[in-house]
């Protein structure tokens, strides 16, 4: 009795550090991020393979149970990956990469050729920075993330123009003393441009991107204190895109 005792402990501890370790893996994994491509009808999603030493994912979805196409973007450990569609169906992806300085990178899919660009980096040289998120608007990819400023945070908005060759413009909106999570995000709709984040317990900010001056507003700000962040989004986005 006591052998099986025993045996059934080891075996009952086995189950649960293997499942402590799954849970962990799932807890740190990042959850797809999708979009559908307006010129074939496909759904395109990106993630992280930990089997493949965390390099991003690229998964084409054509649906009516028609196989699906995959492709590693990145050629190193990578995070956060995002991704958006161009008018062209060209296929624009983000990802930040765990260094001895943060740095974000960005890769185009050509459509047509079904070819992926170089992995370049969006965000400056020597500077850490991580986080990105990124939308598509007229002729450019912009590309929102945070970047380390003396222990402060930045809130920087990088665009690109691919014409013909990647050309990068940086913006920094703002420097926060926040030290909770900023969550930097990018919104484009109806030919309006803004940034949102975090900037305090209370408060979320936000500017909107003048295409007329080529820079963006002064920041603004919208009290969650009594709501949430995700309220506080929507209420900017509606001061954005007016009734």
């Amino acid at each position: 009795m006591r052998r099986r005792i025993r045996r059934a402990s080891v075996a009952a501890s086995i189950l649960i550090v293997v499942a402590v370790l799954f849970v962990s893996q799932v807890a740190r994994a990042d959850p797809p991020d999708s979009e559908f491509n307006p010129v074939n009808g496909y759904i395109e999603s990106v993630d992280i393979v930990a089997e493949s030493n965390d390099r991003v994912r690229h998964v084409e979805d054509p649906g009516r149970g028609e196989p699906e196409t995959t492709t590693l973007v990145s050629t190193s450990a990578a995070a956060n990956p995002r991704i958006a569609i161009d008018p062209d169906g060209d296929s624009w992806v983000v990802w930040w990469q765990d260094a001895a300085t943060d740095a974000v990178y960005f890769s185009v899919r050509d459509l047509d050729t079904g070819t992926w660009s170089q992995e370049e980096q969006v965000s400056e040289t020597g500077v850490d920075s991580q986080n990105p998120e990124i939308v598509y608007d007229g002729s450019a990819a912009y590309v929102a993330f945070e970047a380390d400023d003396a222990g402060d945070t930045s809130v920087v908005v990088a665009i690109i123009v691919d014409d013909p060759e990647p050309i990068t413009v940086h913006s920094t909106i703002t420097t926060t003393t926040y030290t909770g999570d900023v969550d930097v995000k990018v919104h484009a709709k109806s030919g309006y441009i803004w940034a949102t984040w975090v900037d305090s317990s209370t408060e979320v900010g936000w500017s909107e991107y003048d295409s007329q001056l080529e820079q963006w507003d002064q920041p603004q700000y919208e009290s969650y204190q009594y709501s949430t962040v995700s309220a506080a989004r929507d209420e900017i986005r509606d001061t954005v895109l007016g009734p």
